[in-house]
């Protein structure tokens, strides 16, 4: 697991797709998390990518979606929650990160 808090889920949605951008933080450990979901119904994960800095080692990859959960987002704002795998460069597991289903805030310059 990734020692850090969730600080920010912000996003949003054009019709079928969701770009989702995950912050965490502890003290002076810092993560980032996007995503592109896509839903065909169901929400499936098109891509992502994470960068996290802990004890002063960055690691940056791709992440690998294990499960996802899309609620909402045509008249409100959506909420996004699941279980992630974030890869190294070499697309090795390094940490799993697990968000509760919760609500994206606007990212700044969206309508």
């Amino acid at each position: 697991m990734v020692p850090l808090k969730l600080t920010g889920l912000q996003g949003t949605r054009d019709g079928a797709t969701v770009h989702v951008q995950a912050s965490f933080a502890d003290g002076n450990d810092t993560g980032q998390m996007t995503l592109v979901l896509q839903l065909n119904p169901t929400a499936e994960c098109r891509s992502g990518t994470h960068r996290v800095e802990i004890d002063g080692q960055t690691t940056e990859g791709p992440v690998e979606c294990s499960s996802v959960s899309f609620l909402g987002g045509q008249n409100a704002l959506p909420s996004v929650g699941g279980v992630f795998i974030l890869k190294d460069a070499q697309s090795r597991p390094v940490y799993r990160v697990r968000i509760p289903t919760t609500t994206m805030t606007r990212r700044q310059g969206s309508p």
